[in-house]
């Protein structure tokens, strides 16, 4: 089956800086797909790329078979949402859904009709007559994904659309608006920083670091399956401790089990990896959750800092030679107390990557 939006290695520099390198991602119809990583990533040129305000080095983006790579912004019948919505404070909610209506010629009881239907989508019916001034930042927000989708758009385009809102409403907001695109059915591409909101909107989540993709997966594989170093310690909460790589074993699956030598001689076994040797130097890139405090574990350290998340505890444990390693703990000790880890059982498996391995 072909995709529906097929963005195809596509590149873009500003003076001697490479901002994107060679993307290529495919979406199929109604897909949500969550562009994340750091500022400078390089997601926001992707997006503005794909809205045709930038126009690509290289590389072509295909909608339903037609190529747009050369078609100005207003020629790909794409909505979008801006980070700071872009709305007109002085008109009322209904002029500025209509603003883009109008652009587009439509008549006036088809422009109405249209109207209706897209505030009634964002639970926002009632608001048509007030001015943007006049409502709440999450009001907004709704109302910008209003006007965005009322000229009834092929790819919907969200620019970080709830970074400026409070930490409380924007739980909610995201609920809604992932909602809200779902019950349209649009293709999507939601740009963010924030892992929690590219994890709940997004169907896959597209991990960019440094102008390149790390990995595109479901939030899940991310979570479990890093294929790299930075996605395995940007995604989630990981710790690194070095070795050295003692032992490969068969699996089921693709990875190899493996078993690692720690820097203060305790051996690590069953941590997965795609391509080490034996005899390589490697991070083990750990979970929180997989481990535990107890009697008989192998590591042992000095607590050092604890974060309490008001669900779950976290404790920071120095161990000599290797670091400090986060552990998953139900009662936080005190910081100068001495502890010993242990694996959790069942606990999610470790991944193993060559030292040398390195980003961009």
């Amino acid at each position: 089956m072909n995709p529906f939006l097929d963005i195809d290695r596509l590149a873009k520099s500003f003076g001697q800086v490479k901002v994107l390198q060679d993307l290529s991602l495919q979406l199929a119809e109604g897909e949500i797909l969550a562009l994340l990583g750091l500022s400078g990533s390089g997601k926001t040129t992707a997006l503005r790329l794909l809205a045709g305000f930038e126009t690509p080095d290289h590389g072509r983006i295909v909608v339903a078979g037609e190529e747009v790579t050369g078609q100005r912004p207003a020629q790909r019948g794409f909505g979008m949402v801006f980070q700071h919505y872009a709305l007109f404070p002085h008109m009322t909610v209904e002029e500025n859904i209509a603003f883009g209506l109008d652009a587009q010629g439509w008549d006036a009881r088809r422009r109405q009709q249209r109207i209706a239907t897209v505030l009634e989508l964002v639970d926002m019916a009632s608001f048509g007559g007030r001015r943007v001034s006049e409502i709440s930042g999450g009001q907004q927000q709704r109302i910008a994904l209003a006007r965005a989708l009322a000229p009834e758009p092929r790819i919907l385009l969200l620019d970080e659309p709830l970074s400026n809102l409070d930490p409380s409403l924007r739980e909610r907001t995201r609920q809604e608006l992932k909602a809200a695109v779902q019950e349209i059915g649009i293709t999507t591409v939601l740009v963010t920083h924030e892992q929690e909101e590219a994890f709940h909107v997004g169907d896959r989540v597209a991990v960019l670091h440094a102008g390149r993709l790390q990995q595109l997966g479901t939030p899940e594989e991310l979570y479990r399956r890093p294929q790299r170093p930075f996605v395995a310690t940007f995604v989630g909460r990981a710790s690194t401790l070095p070795g050295t790589v003692t032992a490969l074993k068969s699996s089921p699956d693709r990875d190899l089990g493996v078993d690692v030598q720690l820097a203060d001689g305790v051996v690590w076994q069953g941590a997965t990896a795609e391509q080490v040797a034996v005899g390589d130097d490697v991070d083990l890139i750990v979970r929180p959750e997989a481990l535990r405090l107890a009697d008989d574990g192998d590591l042992r350290g000095k607590v050092v800092d604890g974060h309490f998340t008001g669900v779950l505890t976290y404790c920071l444990v120095q161990i000599p030679n290797l670091g400090n390693l986060e552990v998953l703990v139900d009662t936080m000790p005190r910081p100068g107390d001495r502890v010993s880890i242990a694996r959790r059982q069942p606990h999610l498996v470790p991944r193993v990557f060559r030292r040398e391995t390195t980003e961009g």
